[in-house]
């Protein structure tokens, strides 16, 4: 017998028999992930009966987990975010830093707290003692900031205008190097900013964006940039004052049963023409906020196409935003 000849003929069994396991136990990882052909077709059958139509290639068909995070802060006294705002307030500070130019180590020492309704103003000097720059924060995440050389009512209106009435694109546009070194001086990598719009306006670029965290838009935090000869000079919206931490991770609705949630919505005919994971945000008792998934369904009414939300860990329909 020749047992080399055998050796290598095992040992190319042994390899076609791994090879079958791994892609077994990579088809069974994949039905694991993804929702099986039969439940689309069984639902498409189900939702048509209620009035609720789409094409298949619409469907998010992965089984998905998202981090669910809680953001703490609460409007405090001047004379307390003197003492405390670098431990209540340290992305605030940072930002501050960032965009006046001044460091981490001087910016304690740089700014002023004043009290004003509904929030806290603050100025900003530099090395002489003169106001560089000024701020005022609102609420929880309320923020305007506006460099002291410049004339902050030259963008005021259409600042008004974006953040009321956002733009809504799916186009990428590419964001100033400015506002992408903003968001990673001040957030590290979690939180950044996708930008829905800009525009050329008085010698300079006017950005509308929203926030986004993991990748994901959050509902509700819209923030302007204003940048002339490669500075920011203005910045309005919404901004975290501490960084949002992990709360826990929660297995969502999928792409397929989130639809048997539109009537919560709309009781007439629906066409299903996308869907997208978000974030949105609800505040609690504690002045704290939730910031948790949700599904963006846009479908055509009779009374129009609408996009409203979903929590998607819920299925309630949450009031557009």
């Amino acid at each position: 017998m020749n047992w080399h000849k055998t050796n290598i003929a095992l040992i190319i069994i042994l390899i076609l028999i791994d090879t079958f396991l791994a892609f077994t136990v990579l088809d069974t990882y994949k039905d694991t992930k993804i929702l099986p052909d039969r439940l689309l077709v069984e639902a498409k059958e189900n939702l048509a009966a209620s009035g609720i139509t789409f094409e298949d290639n619409i469907i998010d068909k992965e089984y998905s987990t998202k981090t669910v995070y809680k953001y703490s802060s609460s409007m405090i006294f001047a004379e307390e975010m003197k003492e405390n705002a670098k431990y209540t307030h340290p992305c605030l500070l940072s930002a501050i830093s960032f965009l006046s130019s001044q460091s981490m180590q001087n910016i304690e020492n740089r700014i002023k707290y004043f009290d004003v309704p509904d929030g806290t103003s603050i100025s900003v000097s530099g090395d002489d003692d003169t106001v560089k720059a000024s701020a005022i924060i609102t609420g929880q995440t309320g923020f305007e900031y506006s460099d002291a050389r410049f004339n902050s009512l030259v963008v005021l209106t259409e600042i008004k205008n974006s953040l009321s009435k956002l733009p809504e694109t799916s186009e990428k546009l590419d964001l100033h190097k400015k506002i992408n070194d903003f968001f990673k001086e001040v957030y590290g990598s979690k939180i950044k900013a996708r930008c829905l719009e800009k525009q050329e306006l008085d010698g300079g670029e006017l950005f509308t964006c929203i926030l986004t965290i993991d990748g994901d838009d959050i509902n509700g935090m819209p923030v302007c940039f204003y940048i002339r000869d490669e500075k920011i000079l203005h910045v309005s919206g919404n901004l975290f004052f501490v960084s949002p931490d992990a709360e826990y991770s929660a297995k969502l609705i999928d792409g397929i049963n989130i639809l048997y949630s539109i009537p919560r919505f709309h009781s007439g005919d629906v066409s299903v023409l996308s869907q997208k994971h978000e974030y949105s945000t609800v505040s609690l008792e504690n002045d704290g906020v939730y910031i948790f998934p949700v599904w963006r369904i846009e479908c055509e009414t009779e009374n129009g196409i609408k996009k409203p939300l979903f929590n998607a860990l819920t299925g309630e329909y949450i009031e557009h935003k």
